[in-house]
């Protein structure tokens, strides 16, 4: 983000790639309002995929009438496979995230990883619950490139 570095990559043409490390280390205000290297895709859908922003990714998907695993509101509404999406307590690009199939598993398994000090109640109280689904496990990173006219 120095000014220095910025300068030599404009000076060398670079048309920058953001990855997800890019947005963990980097404030994402600075990016938006600091980084001066031209960027392929927009500097605004970066904020979409960080979690708990207002316009995240599962606003996109709803605006988009597209379909996205059902939120659970509380935990006592455990009542089928349920993943659990928390950020961990020590490692700040992992997640704390577990699965659970009842509001008893939630609580033995959100209890032992309060005592092992990987999630925080904080995290805990603002976690995202939702319908785990059966299927592959995979992130899709759709990428575009005009360079390639594909």
């Amino acid at each position: 983000m120095s000014d220095e570095w910025q300068k030599k990559l404009r000076k060398r043409n670079v048309v920058f790639i953001p990855n997800r490390s890019f947005t963990s280390y980097v404030d994402m205000t600075e990016i938006e309002d600091n980084f001066r290297v031209p960027m392929m895709g927009s500097r605004n859908m970066l904020r979409s995929e960080e979690r708990g922003e207002k316009q995240d990714y599962y606003w996109l998907l709803e605006k988009a009438g597209l379909p996205f695993p059902k939120k659970i509101g509380k935990p006592e509404d455990i009542t089928e496979l349920t993943v659990v999406k928390l950020h961990h307590a020590q490692k700040k690009l992992e997640r704390g995230f577990f699965s659970c199939a009842s509001y008893d598993e939630y609580k033995e398994k959100s209890d032992a990883l309060l005592k092992q000090n990987v999630i925080t109640e904080d995290a805990l109280k603002g976690a995202r619950m939702e319908r785990y689904i059966i299927g592959p496990v995979f992130n899709f990173d759709f990428f575009y490139s005009p360079l390639e006219g594909r």
